[in-house]
């Protein structure tokens, strides 16, 4: 276990600040998004592999492979587009064969989007608003791809396109084929057969946007809202088209499939009115997990309206067959509304999970106002209920909030932590964190979780090393004098890359002391299954104007346990929600978020050899038997992870036919376990030369056949 060398989690410091809060996120596979005002920073994630571990192995032993640190090495920066283009979505065209609309069009003055007055004749600048990673399957090798939605109301959505992967056997990932994929919303058209032009231009200037959870590869739902009020549900696909002829046949469609207003029993109000409050919010809709019913999958869209939460229930088939078209139903009226204060910035956490409660399908949440969070719950199975009768807000006593200790510093990120099964809680266990943190506030962090006499639930109670990090940048104290004269330093607390603030003598009549420092919260983020948090922060000073633009990444994780050294049955590796997650979010909750090990990959010990697809294997059996050394003829036998010949000479094992790898440039690469798998066309090319048919399906050889991580390339 000792001769494992994990990256380290050191503070990232980025010379950058978000414009909004929310603007830190972790995708499924741990791959990270940052906010600045015009750009993203996207780092991606590095696991260990055993070629890691023998490249290190003849290496001087003296070398320090601790100063490895992660989300060093692979890092991305992305600028916003300077005007949306309704080329970008060219290949949504393409692959329904169809015209793109902007094709042959000259540069034309772009005269915004939406129904303002103002928006509607121009736009504001590209800046990012709201970021989110959609869930696995949606992109190139089932990753997921980044969605962001900036300010002229358009969600751009960033990944690796197929076409421009030049090499499929790489071994490290990089951003060399990373693109914008398509978008939706603004002067953006989806493509539409039933449409004249076939092209579908709705023009909405979109304010806010939400994955659902997973639903299974190449299959996916968004939904946003615009900026008439009304919630837009699109359906995502990225599947096989045997349409295309020419080039990778993977492609999207992506289709409007449902619209439906986001209407409150409040009437509107003019800006006029002298009860005017502001409300609104980019974080205003929210997907909960699915609950299998029947032969549906029912899912609840958390949606915030003036002084309201309502929750409309969208229910699609189970049996969602990849490649085809779904139907996706909306009911007229709300399951649950609740009328309750709620101003701008307000937003809303699901908890992971559904729980069942005789024949009832119950998910919980948080809803931040912001300055208060409230626990609610949903029956997903209870039939929707008459709409509420219009009323005002004071009929509701929901035009103005409540008196608060919070009042002044909004929530700015929630964490609901992953429910324990065995011991259900009577509200969702959340820790939160708000906008300033500051020597004379102490409501920046804020967590529900019991103490450890109440719960099995102790390992959560512990204060996080971001928060201790934290404290102690706003607990500093220095004397009057001293911070005067060190007013203008861009010295800093709180990362290894700044010097320490604190280092001098302290005089013995130091006098009248002073807090130099505050923090900003701009976000919390969680990794796949909780274990690990990252704040997102900029450190400003307290005694006057901040001139530098610097925000820095904070970490809370936990330790690393035991690698697995005896054999466990199928599944027994696993905690309970564990089956939900990638294999690369298991392998980031082992580094970081103290889970188990996964199997196959580096950690798990105990003796494993991959099945793969045993039906291909079944069909090439007679193929493996006459496979020989593609140096000396000499045949070849299975030792596991490769394959050797009498002669030493050592090959690859395709993790998913067994086959051995005999060429380069034919096959990809795990990036958890580092194992290969060959492309189906070379696998079927491989059994045609020994005569046999055989028949591969593609979704047999999408993910790596011995740990079910995605590939590199």
């Amino acid at each position: 276990m000792d001769n494992i060398k994990v990256p380290q989690l050191n503070t990232i410091t980025l010379r950058s600040r978000p414009l909004t809060t929310h603007a830190i996120t972790i995708s499924c596979d741990a791959e990270l998004a940052v906010a600045a005002d015009d750009s993203v920073h996207i780092m991606l994630p590095e696991f260990p592999t055993p070629e890691d571990d023998t490249r290190r192995g003849n290496r001087d032993v003296g070398a320090d492979e601790n100063k490895r640190i992660q989300y060093h090495t692979h890092r991305g920066q992305y600028m916003t587009i300077k005007r949306p283009d309704p080329r970008m979505n060219a290949k949504l065209f393409d692959a329904a064969g169809l015209r793109c609309p902007g094709n042959d069009m000259e540069e034309e003055p772009y005269f915004g989007v939406g129904s303002g007055l103002p928006t509607g004749w121009g736009s504001s600048l590209n800046q990012v608003s709201v970021m989110e990673w959609s869930p696995t399957g949606v992109g190139y090798n089932l990753r997921p791809v980044l969605s962001v939605l900036l300010t002229n109301g358009s969600v751009m959505i960033y990944g690796q396109e197929g076409s421009a992967v030049t090499d499929i056997s790489v071994r490290k990932r990089s951003f060399d084929a990373w693109r914008v994929l398509w978008g939706i919303g603004g002067v953006l058209p989806l493509p539409d057969r039933k449409a004249k032009d076939g092209s579908h231009l709705a023009g909405d200037k979109i304010k806010s946007f939400s994955w659902a959870h997973k639903i299974a590869p190449g299959r996916a739902l968004i939904a946003y809202l615009n900026d008439r009020d009304e919630i837009v549900i699109v359906t995502v696909e990225f599947f096989e088209n045997p349409k295309i002829k020419k080039g990778p046949t993977l492609a999207w469609r992506v289709e409007e499939a449902a619209r439906f207003p986001n209407d409150s029993p409040h009437p509107k109000m003019s800006i006029m009115d002298p009860d005017f409050v502001p409300s609104g919010s980019a974080f205003s809709i929210k997907w909960s997990p699915w609950a299998l019913i029947g032969d549906k999958r029912v899912a609840v869209i958390a949606r915030i309206s003036r002084s309201y939460l309502g929750f409309r229930k969208v229910t699609i088939p189970a049996d969602w067959i990849r490649g085809e078209r779904t139907v996706v139903t909306v009911d007229e009226t709300d399951l649950l509304g609740i009328c309750t204060n709620l101003m701008t910035d307000a937003f809303v956490e699901w908890e992971n999970g559904v729980w069942t409660d005789g024949d009832d399908k119950i998910c919980r949440g948080v809803v931040a106002s912001p300055f208060d969070a409230k626990p609610f719950q949903v029956i997903l199975n209870s039939p929707a209920a008459p709409a509420q009768q219009q009323h005002s807000l004071t009929t509701c006593n929901t035009l103005y909030p409540e008196e608060s200790p919070n009042e002044g510093n909004p929530a700015t990120g929630i964490i609901i932590h992953p429910p324990n099964t065995m011991d259900r809680t009577p509200a969702p266990v959340f820790s939160l964190v708000r906008l300033v943190a500051s020597a004379t506030n102490d409501n920046w962090y804020q967590t529900t979780a019991p103490a450890p006499s109440d719960s099995a639930l102790e390992d959560q109670v512990t204060v996080p090393q971001w928060a201790s990090t934290i404290d102690d940048i706003i607990s500093l104290s220095v004397p009057v004098a001293m911070a005067t004269q060190n007013a203008d330093s861009d010295s800093e607390v709180g990362g290894p890359e700044s010097d320490s603030d604190d280092d001098f003598e302290m005089p013995t009549d130091a006098g009248e002391q002073v807090n130099p420092w505050r923090i900003r919260i701009w976000g919390l983020a969680a990794s796949p299954g909780g274990g690990m948090h990252a704040a997102m922060v900029s450190q400003q000073s307290a005694l006057g104007p901040e001139p530098k633009v610097k925000s820095k990444i904070f970490w809370g994780f936990k330790p690393r346990l035991a690698a697995v050294v005896e054999p466990a049955s199928e599944g027994q590796d696993e905690p309970s929600g564990a089956a939900q997650m990638t294999t690369e979010g298991k392998m980031w909750e082992w580094m970081y978020g103290g889970g188990p090990p996964v199997r196959g990959a580096v950690g798990w010990e105990a003796e494993y050899r991959p099945k793969g697809d045993e039906a291909l294997r079944e069909q090439l059996r007679s193929v493996l038997e006459a496979q020989v050394c593609g140096f000396c003829k000499a045949g070849l036998r299975d030792a596991g992870r490769y394959t050797v010949c009498d002669n030493g000479h050592t090959f690859a094992t395709c993790t998913a036919s067994g086959l051995a790898i005999l060429a380069p440039g034919i096959s990809h690469a795990c990036g958890v376990c580092g194992r290969r798998c060959l492309a189906a066309r070379q696998i079927a090319r491989i059994a045609e030369t020994h005569g046999v048919e055989a028949v591969v399906d593609p979704s047999a050889v999408e993910l790596c056949g011995g740990c079910g991580g995605k590939f590199i390339a």
